[in-house]
């Protein structure tokens, strides 16, 4: 009976090891391939709106071992951290329909003189 139930939990495990993956690689489809180009290996500092505060950035494949900073606000992000500019161009980027990003994706650009929006 024992060896049964650890068959079981051992299937179930990999069924949502599985599941994970698969849903991680759909929203790392979604979310981060289509900008890849953009952000290239650099740093990264994401802003989520919405249901977008659940996803467990780190395991998107695009951003494993990647440093990556999530945080609420975009303003408040550059208030904590005041990023030095290196010379490197920064690139901004807000989500289509995400209108109450743009305000801060100004205040974030005037910081940044080659910041590519």
């Amino acid at each position: 009976m024992l060896g049964s139930t650890r068959i079981a939990t051992d299937r179930l495990a990999r069924a949502i090891s599985a599941s994970a993956r698969k849903q991680a690689d759909a929203l790392d489809a979604q979310l981060m391939k289509p900008i890849n180009d953009l952000t290239g290996v650099r740093d990264l500092v994401v802003v989520p709106t919405g249901a977008l505060y659940a996803v467990p950035w780190g395991v998107l494949g695009s951003l494993r071992s990647r440093p990556v900073v999530v945080t609420p606000s975009a303003t408040a992000w550059l208030a904590a951290s005041r990023p030095k500019t290196t010379g490197e161009n920064v690139v901004l980027v807000r989500g289509p329909g995400l209108t109450a990003a743009i305000g801060e994706i100004d205040k974030l650009a005037a910081h940044h003189d080659n910041a590519a929006l």
